[in-house]
């Protein structure tokens, strides 16, 4: 029981695929006795857990390690939109299993957009990828039907003129996001 109590303290918030199965009914004992906090199905946090403004984004990247925060709630978290998302976007792989207790809107990434421009932020002590400022105006472009054109122009502008990213950088992810065509004319908008 030590161990596992050990794991938890040092995880803060885990999935139950991470112990071993042989720990399993200790768990169960944890959280019927109040050590281990239940936040969804399969997902537990130690009571000593801090529940912050970045609780949702942990959840979602431990209830499914292979995403990354995309889209508007990338915007969110760099300070690029007033737009507030209700649910968490996220980038996953093709045939990714997705849970559906917990607030996620997905989107399916695959190749070098999926892999390319991806930070990790430590957020109550949880590394949390996050795709950087410039490649999430891109993604926005890409995604303008799902988010509105609307969201991707403030995200440029806002991007651009908070210096938060350099125009070399813009291009590359465009390109990367097969969305150059669409940014180019904006790009040269901002570079006069």
């Amino acid at each position: 029981m030590t161990e596992l109590i050990d794991f938890i303290k040092q995880q803060g918030i885990f999935r139950r695929k991470s112990i071993k199965k042989n720990q399993h009914s200790q768990l169960r004992k944890l959280y019927e006795t109040g050590q281990v906090m239940r936040l969804s199905k399969g997902l537990y946090a130690s009571t000593e857990f801090t529940i912050d403004e970045h609780f949702s984004l942990i959840q979602t990247v431990k209830a499914v390690p292979k995403g990354t925060i995309c889209l508007l709630s990338a915007l969110h978290f760099h300070h690029l939109t007033t737009q507030l998302p209700f649910k968490v976007w996220l980038a996953v792989p093709p045939n990714t299993s997705i849970p559906k207790d917990i607030p996620i809107h997905y989107v399916q990434f695959s190749g070098q957009a999926l892999e390319t421009g991806r930070e990790f932020h430590i957020l109550n002590g949880v590394p949390v990828p996050i795709y950087n400022p410039a490649k999430t105006v891109a993604d926005c472009f890409k995604h303008r039907n799902k988010i509105g054109l609307d969201i991707a122009l403030e995200a440029l502008k806002n991007c651009w003129s908070e210096r938060r990213c350099t125009m070399q950088e813009l291009y590359e992810y465009a390109e990367i996001c097969k969305v150059k065509t669409v940014m180019q004319p904006y790009l040269e908008f901002l570079a006069i």
